[in-house]
């Protein structure tokens, strides 16, 4: 192996020891992409840019402590193998090494670099490369699949830079043999093709991309690159570039992907069914929300036949709140049926927009998730504008952190079941997670009785982390209203 490190920052160590963090690791622009549970740690890739005199694009690796969630170590790239890696569609675990793949044109054509991050050494090595095509071939990486020894890329291709049609593509890495051992090039007589996801089983591959920019694309191919079966959904289902799918039971798949309509691109999940070649249901839930609102990735529960989805919700109309765009996360049956949707968000001066772009099943029964947490305006110094985000939850959408002790003093026993906040002491930042309850406001107070913070929280089932970093060390007391009416309090401890 090649060992290709521009440059390291070990063991640094942010904020408040808890499952909610804001990542402050010097970049103005900093995304978190994709996650992975190791042994001892859990693994957070993202992306970002650093002001050092000019812009320079980074690929940062953190890796968080399991019990604690403290920050273990940051390691940044500004160049891998002479080239800029602006940021992952994915990652995957072989032989406890993390590998992902990357790409650069060249005079030749297209190089794919297939790399794996050391985890002793914090450094990136280079595990295998290939060149496909001519100067004129352009190529799109999708996302990643594991079956037995073999690791799948799918993407697009496009044998005329400017003016061809996208096909589909699928690579294959064998991980014993060390070598690629296979590429599968779809033809494009019949339209432009998009791919994102792919589905390796024993039969041969399940691929979801789209046809042309309004329609639906699935297909199923065999191991030599025959087509087996193709769909294309109506052009009038207005479905575009599907994020992210999972197989079901029974040969059905569900399927995260957007819907154009008057208003502009909505979110939805689709149940496709391959056995009958047909799209089974198309939800969007009764959401109202356009703009950049999508759906990223989802993953199975642990528990049962349930899925939890991540994502972004864009809210143009809720001017009052501190929040415009939310962190999303849901969970719905196999059929489709919504059984719970949460709002998330990170409150403090203008943050403004939030968003989840991976979740991850623990080894303790919770999930991981990632994504970012966007000032609405960029601070004058340019640095700290957007911050990396990871949150745990449990099964029911609740953020977990190390103390969950709520003790909320409440004139009703409903509220009590319907509010919870914590912890207590708390150093950066207080969780409130807001059940069955809307329109509740959060007064905090000090000793002297002066107000000195307030959060409106419109909605039902949202997850807020409401920032007190600002505070001075002491005790406060949180009064909560709704309509105006005080329903229940809490004293909480500033260190």
């Amino acid at each position: 192996f090649i060992s290709i490190l521009f440059f390291l920052t070990p063991n640094v160590l942010f904020g408040q020891e808890d499952y909610n963090l804001r990542l402050r690791n010097s970049l103005i622009k900093s995304q978190g992409r994709v996650l992975l549970e190791l042994d001892n740690s859990y693994l957070m890739v993202g992306d970002g840019i650093k002001v050092n005199g000019t812009f320079e694009n980074i690929l940062y690796f953190t890796e968080l402590n399991k019990k604690t969630g403290s920050v273990l170590s940051l390691s940044m790239f500004e160049h891998i193998n002479g080239t800029t890696i602006s940021h992952l569609n994915d990652l995957i675990l072989i032989d406890g090494k993390p590998l992902f793949f990357a790409d650069r044109y060249t005079n030749n054509g297209k190089t794919f670099y297939l790399y794996s991050y050391d985890l002793i050494s914090k450094a990136i090595n280079l595990v295998d490369s290939i060149g496909i095509g001519g100067d004129s071939t352009r190529y799109t990486i999708g996302n990643l699949d594991k079956y037995g020894d073999d690791i799948y890329l799918s993407g697009s291709y496009k044998f005329n830079f400017s003016f061809g049609q996208n096909s589909i593509f699928i690579l294959k890495y064998d991980t014993k043999k060390n070598e690629f051992d296979n590429l599968i090039l779809l033809s494009n007589e019949n339209g432009d093709f998009g791919s994102k996801e792919i589905i390796v089983n024993d039969t041969g591959y399940i691929v979801f991309g789209s046809y042309t920019t309004e329609s639906l694309y699935i297909t199923q191919i065999d191991k030599l690159g025959k087509v087996i079966w193709e769909f294309y959904s109506p052009i009038n289902n207005l479905l575009v570039i599907p994020t992210s799918a999972i197989q079901l039971e029974n040969n059905k798949y569900l399927i995260l992907a957007s819907k154009k309509n008057s208003k502009g691109v909505l979110p939805v999940v689709v149940i496709f069914n391959s056995s009958e070649n047909k799209i089974e249901s198309i939800n969007d839930y009764g959401e109202t929300y356009y703009g950049n609102s999508q759906y990223q990735e989802v993953t199975k529960s642990q528990k049962d036949s349930t899925y939890l989805i991540v994502g972004n919700m864009y809210e143009y109309f809720e001017k009052e709140d501190s929040i415009t765009e939310h962190g999303r996360v849901m969970k719905i049956d196999s059929k489709g049926k919504l059984i719970w949707k949460r709002n998330f968000g990170y409150i403090k001066d203008t943050a403004s927009y939030h968003s989840f772009s991976d979740i991850i099943s623990l080894e303790d029964g919770n999930y991981l998730l990632t994504g970012s947490s966007i000032y609405a305006s960029r601070p004058p110094d340019e640095t700290n504008w957007i911050h990396s985000w990871i949150v745990k939850i449990d099964e029911d959408g609740h953020i977990v952190p190390i103390d969950t002790t709520s003790n909320v003093i409440n004139d009703s026993k409903y509220i009590l079941d319907e509010i919870s906040i914590y912890p207590n002491p708390a150093s950066e930042y207080i969780i409130i997670n807001q059940d069955n309850i809307s329109e509740v406001t959060y007064n905090l107070y000090d000793l002297r009785g002066i107000l000195v913070k307030t959060l409106k929280i419109k909605s039902k089932n949202h997850s807020a982390s409401w920032d007190i970093s600002d505070l001075i060390s002491g005790t406060y007391c949180i009064q909560i209203l709704k309509e105006g009416e005080i329903i229940g309090s809490k004293k909480i401890v500033k260190i």
